[in-house]
């Protein structure tokens, strides 16, 4: 996953509700965690840092409904690292949103 795609989406993100303080606008304008982040979104045996498998499969399969191609590009891992940088309240509404679904 490259730089210019994470910042896209900070980019993006910048000009939704979100206020400069959120943590995921934090580590998108940092370049030691860009850094860190494309290289866990780009390794070769990549985990997941706030998915639990069970979740990784479930927004797999919801994303590629959604998006048809969005495995080929990893989307999860993107999604994960954002979530693994959210907030506690904002992790909590995915998980309990992805749970009233499964």
């Amino acid at each position: 996953m490259s730089c210019r795609v994470l910042r896209g989406l900070g980019a993006s993100l910048a000009f939704s509700a979100l206020t400069p303080a959120h943590p995921v606008l934090r580590h998108l304008e940092n370049a030691c965690a860009m850094a860190y982040a494309d290289a866990t979104a780009a390794a070769e045996g990549w985990t997941p840092e706030f998915f639990d498998s069970h979740q990784d499969a479930t927004f797999m399969a919801l994303a590629e409904l959604i998006v048809p191609g969005s495995a080929k590009v990893h989307v999860n891992r993107m999604v994960d690292l954002l979530l693994s940088v959210d907030t506690k309240e904002n992790q909590q509404e995915f998980n309990d949103s992805t749970t009233a679904i499964d």
